[in-house]
């Protein structure tokens, strides 16, 4: 607080009974001046949703013990507006709470609104009723997308400026993201997605909320809009103007995993050398995507929630103020990036499935329904935040809001349109007045005064599009999203702080860490389609909320190094100077009197001895050496000295022991359909998003003279899906099944199948394994049976079965009964041994337990099942598949670039086998366990088991560095 007297305030809370808060967000091309003071800033990604409010305010201190400034998250659109104008933000959605918790915590908030968020989120964020608005068109000029963009957007802000959680207001949001990677879609939008993108910007910073606003991976930021880097590196970024802080929203600390596939890792050297190399050129703020598995997440089964239009929920998982407020009780900011679009692998990119149906909606262009429902629901969080005193500006954390999310990718695509609707998007949020600046990452057109800013896994490449914005790093990439049947993703540490590193030196002034935790998709929250529920992200924080060294450590160190440089940094542009043929000096002198260096060696495999100011240094290949006084190096990228933790799967007590099944019925699926029509329908049309299953059956008579019945023959049946699995039943009886996979969720399915003469009635259970949650226009995708489906080898040939009658059936008959909670039911369990029932498919089993002591994590070992989902206590843990890991797993060195293929784990096994359990979830005793099996398991065989890290504590420097003092050891 700045005052002029002591008297002057006595008078003013004698008269008012307040507190003044002169508080406020601007920004040069140096970083964010937040009350007046320039800032190097480390965030984390933290999603609220992807772990539960009991675990927020831990995760949220962890992050402030490591060294971060702010918390960054996505507004995840269909998570609080399930149906148009029922707004949800209780529990897990509770956004003005996880607010408040990171301002509790001395934090700063960046806020991504969006609304698309991506984020590996179900449909990027996007409820799926979007879809449906009526002329609407996703992320580009289209005005039903354009005005229920903009009314989801002004919702948000017009809830963050009630809560007073703008920094202007005293809150602790710094930084507002608008769209959400367009630069990676923009020129399939073409010129209406330019018009878009500049709609977008324009929207936003007329939601005046006083902070600055973002776009990461959009170099057409539109000023103010800043925009920002999201990758692996991002020291080649630059902001697109030269008054604009260099800002690396997603420093990726891993990769995501798919089901199926190898476990993805990132060397931590790897990652360290990133991050050095960003600080090194010029970088002001490094948010890791993903902080932790936890604030990663894990993609928690995705709720089934009725169709009821415009109801909200902010409780449990989804109370995003509790969420803030814990960040704010840290002492941390917040990156609040509202979206609404996320990404984020997130189901449908965040958006509710019901925004699929307003009618004339268009995704995420100039489209008119769809701009009044983002700027409804962006309107709903602002002002929640408002409501809470959560942005910067009136004492609260959040010092960034976010609109959009990477349009840039997306905006050519849009054409004209697009443009529009991202110049509509900032100037929407802008307009909501939170006091804190907004941001678009990946969308280089963000229009003024919305930040244009970067994502990947680097951006020291990266420039603002305006000389008078900060260089900001939105998503600065921690690791990589693991999908079903894929490796299990990692980034080296090593190069993670390479990275930073490099955009620091380029100028940058904000690194966001994308995950900083990335948690678990609970529910049926994950995106994709094919993202495992485990979120972890090879995060600092894992999915558990436990600490992953030595991931965590060395960012923490990083970031000490940093701030020793931060008068400097904040004073003085780098001046460059060669060293060698791989080498150079960053160096920033100030004319107080600071002076910092930042010695890189580029080169893959060398250790580099160069001479600096007289003095020697030996620098290891592919880092950065940190010399906060121009003398003494305090850090290096590639060293790694801190603990290194092992995680193992513990058994526990508990014992499952009295199982009970239920079957689904399959010879009545026709008998129980309430619709009936000539044709193939597409799945999403029909099961909007109510469930994964859709029943498609229809019957076939077989004439007693056909050949193949009297020479023993099956016929050949061919059904062409759109995705995502399929199980063929003929007369009741499986017959078989296929399965999509992230390269091609199309499958095509070829079998002999047995018809006898007379009526056979052939049922199709189509199954989707989460909504796509990125790319332009996929709110048109399609999923499901389209056909054709036809039958071969009758005696006058081939049969095309697509346009006889159909009967549908959305989702299970165990659904409907709601078995997965203990309200009473019809069904009729049966007990006894499971032997009877294993690897029987469309199986139902719940069985009751009693809590095991302690307070370690939980999990449940589903290594023994197929596929299906799986509830504790009414409450969905998400969707398991035990698909198996192909992929190259071959060991890998942190030095050269990073990408997602790179440093990959776990082939040939599964690539998730244990599932998060919150303990919160748990009573002490008399707790009910359902799964829900596709295909075939052996129930008996799940065990709950407990997280457990071993430490091995050891410094090993690679070459003596000059300045350093730590001895070897080993504990």
């Amino acid at each position: 607080m700045v005052i002029n007297t002591k008297w002057f305030l006595i008078f003013f809370v004698l008269i008012f009974g307040s507190k003044i808060c002169y508080c406020s967000v601007t920004y040069d091309k140096k970083s964010l001046i937040i009350n007046g003071q320039r800032k190097i800033l480390f965030s984390g990604s933290v999603h609220y949703p992807r772990s539960t409010p009991d675990m927020w305010e831990g995760i949220i201190q962890k992050a402030k013990d490591g060294g971060l400034d702010v918390i960054e998250t996505y507004v995840f659109w269909n998570l609080h507006e399930p149906s148009p104008g029922n707004y949800n933000f209780e529990g897990r959605n509770d956004l003005v709470r996880f607010i408040k918790l990171i301002q509790k915590a001395g934090l700063y908030m960046h806020l991504r609104i969006g609304p698309y968020v991506c984020g590996e989120w179900n449909f990027g964020g996007f409820p799926v009723w979007l879809k449906y608005v009526p002329g609407i068109s996703f992320r580009t000029d289209n005005e039903p997308f354009k005005r229920e963009m903009q009314r989801f957007t002004t919702k948000i802000v017009q809830m963050m400026k009630n809560e007073k959680l703008f920094q202007t207001q005293g809150g602790p949001i710094i930084l507002s993201q608008i769209e959400n990677e367009y630069g990676l879609e923009i020129k399939q939008y073409g010129a209406p997605g330019h018009a878009y993108m500049t709609w977008a910007a324009k929207m936003a910073v007329e939601m005046g909320t006083g902070v600055p606003w973002v776009m990461c991976k959009e170099d057409d930021a539109p000023d103010p809009v800043i925009n920002t880097c999201n990758s692996f590196y991002c020291d080649y970024f630059s902001p697109n103007k030269p008054n604009k802080p260099t800002i690396w929203t997603e420093a990726w600390s891993g990769w995501f995993d798919d089901f199926g596939g190898p476990v993805h890792h990132r060397p931590v050297e790897d990652l360290a050398f990133a991050v050095a190399r960003f600080i090194q050129k010029g970088g002001s703020l490094v948010n890791y995507y993903m902080l932790s598995e936890w604030v990663g997440g894990s993609l928690i089964a995705r709720q089934q929630q009725p169709l009821t239009w415009y109801k909200y929920n902010f409780e449990g998982r989804n109370d995003l103020v509790r969420f803030i407020k814990l960040i704010q009780k840290a002492g941390l900011y917040m990156h609040l990036r509202i979206g609404p679009y996320i990404c984020g692998e997130w189901n449908f990119g965040g958006f509710p499935v019901w925004l699929k149906y307003v009618p004339g909606i268009s995704f995420r262009t100039d489209n008119e329904p769809f701009k009044r429902e983002m700027q409804r629901f962006t309107t709903k969080i602002v002002q929640m935040m408002k409501n809470e005193k959560l942005f910067q500006t009136q004492g609260g954390p959040i010092i960034l809001s976010q609109i959009e999310n990477e349009y840039g990718l997306e905006i050519k695509q849009y054409g004209a349109p697009g443009h529009a609707y991202m110049t509509w998007a900032a100037k929407m949020a802008v307009e909501m007045g939170t006091g804190v600046p907004w941001v678009m990452c990946k969308e280089e057109d963000a229009p003024d005064p919305v930040i244009n800013t970067c994502n990947g896994f680097y951006c020291d490449y990266f420039s603002p599009n305006k000389p008078n914005k900060p260089t900001i790093w939105t998503e600065a990439w921690s690791g990589w999203f693991d999908d079903f049947g894929g490796p299990v993703h990692h980034r080296p540490v090593e190069d993670l702080a390479f990275a930073v590193a490099r955009f620091i030196q380029k100028g940058g002034s904000l690194v966001n860490y994308y995950m900083y935790h990335g948690g678990t998709n609970f529910g049926r929250t994950a995106g994709g389609p094919f993202i495992t529920t485990s979120y972890d992200y090879d995060a600092p924080i894992d999915e558990y909320g436990l600490i992953r060294q030595p991931k965590y450590d060395h960012l923490k160190e990083l970031h000490k190094a940093v701030k020793l440089c931060e008068p400097a940094l904040i004073s003085a542009d780098p001046t460059v100077t060669v060293l060698g043929n791989y080498e150079q000096a960053h160096v920033f002198s100030s004319g107080t009197g600071h002076c910092a260096a930042f010695l890189a060696n580029y080169h893959l495999s060398s250790t580099a001895r160069v001479t600096f100011r007289h003095q020697h240094y030996d620098l290891p290949p592919w880092s950065i050496s940190i010399l906060p006084d121009c003398k003494n190096v305090v850090y290096n990228t590639a060293r790694v000295g801190v603990k290194t933790s092992t995680a193992q799967m513990l058994p526990t007590n508990v014992q499952l022991r009295t199982w009970e099944t239920f079957s689904e019925d399959v010879s009545t699926i026709d008998v129980d359909s309430k619709l009936t029509v000539v044709g193939l329908l597409e799945q999403l049309n029909v099961t909007r998003d109510m469930s994964d299953y859709l029943w498609y059956t229809t019957s076939v008579e077989i004439n007693s003279a056909e050949s193949f019945l009297h020479q023993g023959q099956h016929l050949t049946l061919t059904v062409q899906s759109a995705g995502h699995a399929l199980h063929v039943y003929i007369n009741g009886r499986l017959s078989g099944s296929v399965y999509g996979n992230r390269e091609n969720r199309r499958v095509t399915f070829t079998g002999g199948v047995n018809l006898h003469a007379g009526i056979n009635r052939i049922s199709l259970l189509s199954v989707a394994v989460g909504l796509p949650n990125n790319g332009a226009h996929y709110e048109t995708w399609s999923a499901g049976v389209l056909g054709p489906v036809v039958l071969h080898g009758l005696d006058k040939g081939q049969r095309d079965l697509s346009w006889q009658k159909w009967s549908y059936q959305v989702g299970l008959r165990g659904e409907t009964m709601n078995l997965a909670s203990n309200a009473i039911s019809a069904a009729e369990w049966v007990g006894g041994s499971l032997i009877a029932r294993q690897q029987q498919p469309l199986t139902w089993y719940k069985v009751y337990f009693n809590a095991p002591g302690g307070s370690d994590p939980l999990a449940l070992d589903m290594g023994s099942m197929g596929k299906g989902q799986v509830w504790i206590n009414g409450q969905s843990i998400g969707r398991y598949w035990t698909a198996y890991a192909t992929g190259n797993c071959s060991p890998c060195t942190y030095a050269a670039t990073y990408r997602q293929g790179k440093c990959q784990s776990g082939c040939g096994q599964p690539t998730q086998r244990w599932y998060h359990v919150p303990r919160s979830w748990l009573k002490p005793t008399g707790n009910l366990l359902v799964v829900f099996e596709e295909i075939g398991g052996d129930a008996s065989k799940i065990s709950l088991v407990k997280r457990y890290l071993m430490f091995l504590e050891k410094y090993l420097p690679a070459e003596p560095v000059h300045g350093m003092t730590e001895e070897p050891y080993t504990k």
